[in-house]
């Protein structure tokens, strides 16, 4: 599948691969499982994401579920992440 196919659910409806990159030169994805996947795995992304914002690098959270089931795990779990 080319890059611009790929379609993100996020908090500002869809958007494409390029635009999780939000201005950045680089982009780090981190796929979850909600209710599959430990807290604790993603808690620590939020401190590689700060450092990473120093290197002109974006972090964001995706995942196969509906976009309101992983924003819900976000607010349960107070990450202050993209997520999408």
């Amino acid at each position: 599948m080319p890059a611009g196919a790929y379609r993100f659910a996020g908090p500002a409806g869809t958007v494409t691969l390029a635009e999780l990159f939000d201005g950045h030169r680089r982009l780090v994805v981190h796929h979850t499982v909600p209710d599959r996947s430990r807290p604790a795995a993603v808690a620590s992304a939020e401190e590689l994401s700060a450092a990473l914002q120093t290197r002109d690098t974006r972090l964001v959270i995706v995942s196969h579920a509906p976009y309101t089931k992983i924003e819900q795990y976000r607010r349960h779990f107070g990450w202050d992440l993209p997520v999408y």
